[in-house]
């Protein structure tokens, strides 16, 4: 890694196709942070969750940024709050 900052806009980076439906874009893998951190953006359809896992060499942490669901032909984002 250089130390200078890079931007990886959302969907860029390249893509995993992890099931149908389910993609994750990878955003900073181990080899360009020595080792410090995995980033990704994962889409996951409505109703799927994550099978219970352990990482015995690593933490895992996660945030949801964006809830978006198909109603019909239209996608359609979270309510305002």
């Amino acid at each position: 890694m250089n130390g200078k900052g890079f931007v990886v806009p959302p969907g860029g980076g390249p893509v995993l196709s992890m099931a149908p439906g389910r993609s994750a874009a990878l955003k900073l893998v181990s080899g360009e942070t020595a080792g410090s951190i995995m980033l990704f953006e994962e889409t996951v359809p409505s109703g799927v969750g994550t099978n219970f896992h352990l990482h015995r060499d690593s933490d895992e942490d996660g945030a949801i940024d964006e809830m978006r669901h198909r109603h019909g032909l239209e996608i359609v984002g979270p309510p305002p709050f």
